[in-house]
C-alpha cells in the first residue's frame, strides 16, 4: 500500500486537517498503455484507527503520453475514458507550442468526497498527493478531468438550478487548485510536477 500525507491548505474544518491518499501496491491494467487506479482518501487526523475514509478517486494513468495511441486505448475502455482522452492531442499540441511537455498522463474519472469533507478546497491537494503516489519524482504530469457535481449520497446531480450552483462551486475549487477549462469544452486540465 502506498500512502502519502500532507497538510492541506484553506480548510476551516480541523477534521480534515490532513489528507491521505491510499493506493494498492498492485494496480490493474485495463490496456497495455492505460493503467486503472482506485484510491481511497482518508482523514489522517480523524482520531480513529484506521483513519476515517472521506472519499475516493479513480481513473487511468499512462507513462507513455502518446495522444493518438492513448485515445484508441481509452475508447476500448469506456465512454468516460474516451471523452477525457479525446483532449490529449490538442492539449499536448498546446504544451508543445508553449515549449513545455508532459512525461505522464493522469485521467481522473471520479473524485467523490463525503458531504462533510466538501467545500474545504481539497481537490488540488488530493491531485497533488495522487500524482506524488503514482509517478516518479519530478515527472511532469498532465492532469485531465471533467467536473461532475455529486449528490450527498453519491452519484451525479440531475440537471437543474442545484446542479448549476454546485458546478460553479466545483469549477471554482478546480480553478483555485490550478486547473483550467480547455477551450469551450467541459474538460479541465493542468500540469503538475510530481513531488514538487
Amino acid at each position: 500500500m502506498t500512502t502519502t500525507t500532507s497538510p492541506a491548505t484553506h480548510r476551516p474544518d480541523p477534521r480534515v486537517d490532513f489528507v491521505t491518499v491510499n493506493l494498492p501496491d498492485a494496480l490493474l491494467y485495463d490496456t497495455p498503455l492505460l493503467r486503472c487506479f482506485h484510491a481511497t482518501i482518508t482523514d489522517a487526523e480523524s482520531g480513529t484507527e484506521p483513519p476515517a475514509q472521506i472519499g475516493t478517486v479513480s481513473g487511468w494513468l499512462s507513462h507513455i503520453p502518446e495522444p493518438s495511441t492513448l485515445h484508441d486505448e481509452a475508447t476500448a475502455i469506456s465512454v468516460d475514458a474516451e471523452r477525457l482522452a479525446s483532449t490529449l492531442t490538442p492539449l499536448v499540441d498546446h504544451l508543445t507550442a508553449l515549449g513545455e511537455w508532459a512525461d505522464v498522463v493522469l485521467l481522473v474519472d471520479r473524485m467523490n468526497l463525503e458531504p462533510h469533507a466538501r467545500g474545504h478546497h481539497l481537490a488540488g491537494h488530493i491531485l497533488h498527493r495522487l500524482a506524488e503516489s503514482l509517478f516518479y519524482p519530478d515527472a511532469t504530469v498532465l492532469v485531465v478531468l471533467e467536473p461532475e457535481p455529486q449528490r450527498p449520497e453519491g452519484g451525479p446531480l440531475p440537471a437543474g438550478p442545484e446542479r448549476d450552483e454546485a458546478m460553479q462551486r466545483l469549477q471554482g475549487t478546480y480553478k483555485e487548485a490550478g486547473l483550467q477549462a480547455w477551450e469551450h469544452t467541459t474538460i479541465w486540465w493542468a500540469t503538475h510536477t510530481a513531488g514538487a
